[in-house]
């Protein structure tokens, strides 16, 4: 990180669905618990940059954004947002992978696409009701059990 990319934005799965929810999006009980891509944002880093939980923020490294909803909470470190990788499209600017390194390990050839220096900020817009929907809490399942 640095002073124009301060966080580390961390990419991953949620339980609820399955790479990019061909099927699990299909059953209503697994599309209903996650619809759509958010930005989990630690409680701290939230405060500090005048964010409240569902606002649209938008997080953004040197290759890219992504614009989601927050989903502010203690689930994740200061300093690191959680962005599920299951939603949209690449270029899209909800596709968590646009925001990661294009480099892949020389010997194996996987991609290099968990992590990311990164800034976050509000964006305008109106709060997304589903994240301020108290029986939906976020829990560390919701980030694939990062905490």
């Amino acid at each position: 990180t640095d002073n124009e990319y301060p966080l580390i934005a961390v990419a991953g799965r949620q339980v609820y669905h399955w790479h990019t929810r061909t099927k699990t999006m299909k059953a209503p009980l697994l599309a209903d618990a996650a619809p759509r891509a958010f930005v989990a944002v630690n409680l701290m880093d939230a405060a500090e940059l005048g964010i409240e939980d569902g606002d649209p923020v938008r997080v953004t490294s040197r290759r890219g954004s992504v614009t989601a909803p927050a989903k502010v909470g203690d689930v994740v470190a200061q300093g690191v947002v959680f962005i599920p990788f299951h939603f949209g499209e690449l270029g899209g600017g909800t596709a968590a992978n646009d925001l990661m390194p294009k480099t892949w390990d020389p010997v194996s050839k996987q991609p290099i696409q968990k992590f990311a220096a990164v800034r976050l900020e509000r964006v305008s817009g109106r709060r997304d009701p589903w994240w301020l929907d108290d029986s939906a809490p976020i829990q560390a399942a919701d980030v694939g059990g990062v905490v």
